[in-house]
């Protein structure tokens, strides 16, 4: 990490330098060397594209350390001071998933819509979209959203059929 950084500092502006950053910040993240993290994401300037892909990062070592505050503060500052679309669009994104993690749904449903309508078409936005949902309708306390599936046996089933009865619900994939 301290090597990428290095070379980050003595490429300043190039692709090389973004790419260096981004691996300094994911090998320090990875080592859970969270307090360097944010440090490193300090020095940051707030036109920098790498924001993009380091912020949910930040995001991440700041729960580690407790750090909410300085995580949000450091979020409204790049949403003052960035015009990039992408960046604006990842900063809102971890900005709300920030605010779920803490249980501020009104918060985190204002930032999900923010970030869908700032950079629309885009994954981020698709997965805003997502979070829209999943707060709407997948919410403890909430009722099941209606489906209907076939059984292994065949047979079609449909949440009705569970109607007012105790469900232990098995959800699995394989890919």
């Amino acid at each position: 990490a301290a090597t990428f950084w290095q070379y980050r500092q003595g490429h300043p502006g190039t692709p090389a330098a973004a790419a260096a950053a981004r691996a300094a910040l994911a090998w320090l993240r990875h080592g859970k060397q969270d307090a360097e993290v944010i440090a490193k994401a300090d020095t940051l300037a707030a036109n920098d594209p790498v924001w993009e892909d380091v912020i949910d990062g930040l995001r991440q070592s700041a729960e580690a350390t407790g750090e909410m505050d300085r995580f949000l503060a450091k979020t409204n500052w790049l949403l003052r001071e960035s015009k990039d679309a992408k960046v604006r669009t990842a900063v809102k994104m971890s900005q709300a998933r920030a605010y779920l993690n803490l249980n501020r749904l009104e918060e985190a449903n204002a930032l999900f819509r923010a970030a869908a309508d700032e950079n629309p078409g885009s994954s981020l936005a698709r997965d805003a979209e997502d979070y829209l949902n999943e707060i709407a309708d997948l919410n403890v306390g909430q009722r099941v959203p209606r489906f209907q599936a076939k059984a292994v046996d065949g047979r079609t089933i449909s949440s009705d059929d569970f109607r007012g009865k105790v469900v232990l619900l098995n959800v699995w994939a394989s890919w």
